[in-house]
């Protein structure tokens, strides 16, 4: 069955309507929690929060790329040119999916933190700043590590670490970490697979000659077709 422009063209601007809400979500998740010092991400790579809110911003460059290109696909075609727009839009796309998979090699070593010793999650904990460790006692509602009292040099949370102190933070934490790994991994994930989708809608597009409308769908793909034209314009 003959695979139309238009079929990869309505990909396209579904595919880039979900990366601008995921852009926008992804920015403001990212600020948020890069201010906020919040549990879910005291303990991650101090990278991942500032590649994420970077990650973001690019996507929304590029989906306005990937419109542009989209939109001058059938002009493109017709014309015998090449449409530089989504063959650049393909490539930043797949870059994006390498950095987003070496976020969640940086997420994996995050979940891998809830199952070692106390002695090394301690570790952990007292590589953070006091502001930090104090906000994520207050966020999980806790006190402390193992030990709840004031005595205790990790009793330092704000709120919960008063006369009648919140239980200790360790298996609170512990859960914490574990449900905000499969959350991370699930948004990784799906952005992989979008970006995979979308890397691979804008090669078919802007590299291959789908069936223009009007053609009756008579024609195929045609994989490696060459283009006798020679200075396309964007």
């Amino acid at each position: 069955m003959a695979v139309t422009t238009r079929s990869w063209k309505i990909c396209l601007y579904i595919i880039n309507a979900i990366f601008a809400i995921l852009a926008v979500a992804i920015i403001a998740v990212g600020v948020i929690t890069h201010t906020g010092s919040v549990a879910a991400v005291a303990f991650l790579p101090t990278w991942i929060i500032p590649i994420s809110i970077a990650s973001g911003g690019v996507f929304l460059l590029i989906v306005i790329i990937g419109c542009c290109g989209t939109k001058k696909s059938e002009d493109k075609i017709e014309n015998e040119q090449k449409n530089w727009w989504l063959i650049f839009y393909a490539f930043i796309m797949a870059l994006l999916c390498i950095v987003q998979i070496a976020a969640m090699a940086g997420v994996a070593s995050y979940a891998d933190l809830g199952s070692q010793s106390d002695d090394v999650l301690q570790a952990q904990i007292e590589k953070l700043s006091p502001k930090q460790w104090s906000n994520v006692q207050d966020s999980l509602s806790c006190c402390g590590f193992t030990d709840n009292s004031n005595a205790n040099s990790l009793a330092t949370g704000q709120l919960f670490c008063g006369a009648d102190p919140g239980p200790p933070c360790k298996e609170i934490l512990i859960d914490n970490m574990n449900d905000n790994t499969v959350t991370f991994m699930a948004v990784f994930g799906a952005i992989i697979g979008f970006g995979l989708f979308a890397f691979i809608s804008a090669t078919c597009l802007a590299c291959c000659n789908p069936v223009l409308p009007g053609n009756n769908g008579h024609e195929e793909i045609q994989l490696g077709a060459d283009s006798p034209g020679t200075g396309e314009g964007w």
